[in-house]
């Protein structure tokens, strides 16, 4: 009896040993497997010397180089030095950014400097930084010429916009407006005296309510602001056409997926120019050719846009009508 207990006992103890290497070495075998790569490419955190706040935007996936493209606006105390600013940017575990977090830039004149975030599968994001001192705060308006962003004064005398029905009535009962023309090349738009003759000239703060309430009237379906020139020449206006310059030929196939998702109309290549194109934000989720032109050139995939400012009136004798040169 004790002699077939002991090799029982031997066989169950050899296969126990033998259970346990044999679970050492799967165990093994699986440590030694290769882990999936990350595709995690965020933006964990945005510092720079002098910061006082920033925003980020993210723009959706629009062609094969990268999943998304994502937009820092930062603005930093007035005496900070934009030549030479290194902003420390913490991405994702496993990720790199490229130029290296921490290394000086220059942020003066253009204002932009782009960074790309590299997953460990590869794949890609890019940003794009802007940075601006306070005083800039003061001018919300602009719009990118040469690769630079200019501002703009507001000219809080009047608005562009394009009509809708009970426009007329809804203007009559109200004392805010004055309509000067509806006869101008750009058809359906309407000029508008939002200062009547002998009233103080509005602040930029009361411009904008009144033009928050044309927006809201569901009158209207547009609305463009006029901007200052100086030197007592008219103000120039806005309307909802701009112009759009690719950077080859080929980046056709993004402009128009870009203008799809955002219901923007390509009208024409413009003739003579194969890399120029005119585009229409009427109906899109953009309020003027400003909005629409800015968005299209931050998103870096463009190489100019010019919003189609409208600068010379004319107005004929005797009429209300007036024609415009651009």
């Amino acid at each position: 009896m004790k002699k077939l207990f002991k090799k029982s006992f031997g066989k169950i103890a050899i296969f126990g040993i033998v259970c346990i290497l044999l679970f050492a070495v799967i165990s093994c075998d699986r440590k030694n497997e290769p882990q999936p790569l990350s595709s995690e490419k965020e933006i964990i955190s945005f510092t720079v010397d002098g910061l006082i706040e920033y925003t980020m935007s993210i723009f959706e996936y629009v062609d094969r180089d990268y999943e998304f493209a994502a937009h820092i606006h930062a603005v930093v105390s007035f005496e900070t030095d934009l030549a030479s600013l290194a902003p420390h940017i913490v991405v994702s575990p496993g990720a790199t950014i490229s130029p290296e977090s921490g290394i000086p830039q220059n942020f003066s004149g253009i204002r932009r400097v782009e960074y790309i975030i590299t997953a460990e599968d590869a794949t890609t994001a890019r940003v794009v930084v802007f940075i601006r001192l306070p005083s800039e705060l003061q001018v919300p308006h602009y719009y990118w010429f040469r690769g630079e962003r200019i501002y703009l004064t507001m000219n809080t005398d009047y608005v562009h916009v394009i009509v809708d029905d009970g426009f007329r009535e809804f203007v009559d009962s109200s004392s805010l407006f004055q309509i000067i023309s509806e006869q101008i090349q750009i058809q359906g738009i309407v000029k508008l005296r939002l200062r009547p003759e002998g009233r103080p000239k509005l602040t930029v703060s009361e411009y904008l309510e009144i033009i928050d309430v044309l927006k809201q009237s569901g009158k209207v379906r547009g609305v463009f602001p006029f901007f200052e020139r100086g030197g007592g020449i008219a103000p120039i206006a806005t309307s909802y056409v701009f112009y759009l310059k690719l950077k080859e030929i080929d980046d056709i196939a993004i402009l128009k997926r870009v203008a799809e998702r955002h219901n923007v109309q390509i009208v024409r290549q413009v003739p003579y120019m194969p890399l120029w194109y005119i585009l229409s934000a009427q109906g899109s989720i953009f309020w003027n050719s400003i909005e629409a032109s800015n968005y299209f050139f931050e998103t870096g995939y463009f190489d100019t846009v010019d919003p189609a400012f409208m600068f010379t009136f004319r107005y004929s004798a005797g009429t209300d009508s007036q024609s415009v040169q651009q």
